[in-house]
């Protein structure tokens, strides 16, 4: 016996897949630019960040010559370099490479009509 879903789960289920992949942080691209020694990151957001590989611990100790087969997991949401076993989630290494108090700078207009809200 098999259960089958139906049309309204499955719609449910793409939905759910849709809003989720706009709240995760997704690159579309990421390259080793090896004359600045930096990871090139295009974001999926339309933004595109640059970091010293100095500051990457899992990359920081490999040769130049590794990096060049930088690539993204298939969901864009880690970047990856499988001759080397490693695997770096995006959350995760721009959570340690940008500072907590610029994003809470960045986020602070966005919550004080929530304080006055809930104030009031």
């Amino acid at each position: 016996m098999t259960n089958l879903i139906s049309e309204a789960d499955y719609l449910k289920a793409l939905q759910s897949g849709h809003r989720r992949s706009f709240q995760e942080l997704r690159a579309l691209a990421v390259a080793y630019n090896a004359a600045q020694d930096m990871v090139d990151i295009a974001m999926a957001g339309g933004w595109r960040i640059q970091i010293d590989r100095a500051k990457i611990a899992e990359l920081a100790m490999l040769p130049p010559s590794a990096l060049e087969n930088l690539s993204l997991s298939p969901t864009g949401v880690a970047i990856e370099l499988d001759a080397e076993d490693v695997h770096i989630s995006l959350e995760g290494l721009l959570a340690t490479i940008i500072p907590v108090k610029a994003l809470a700078r960045r986020a602070a207009p966005a919550t004080k009509p929530v304080r006055k809200a809930l104030a009031g």
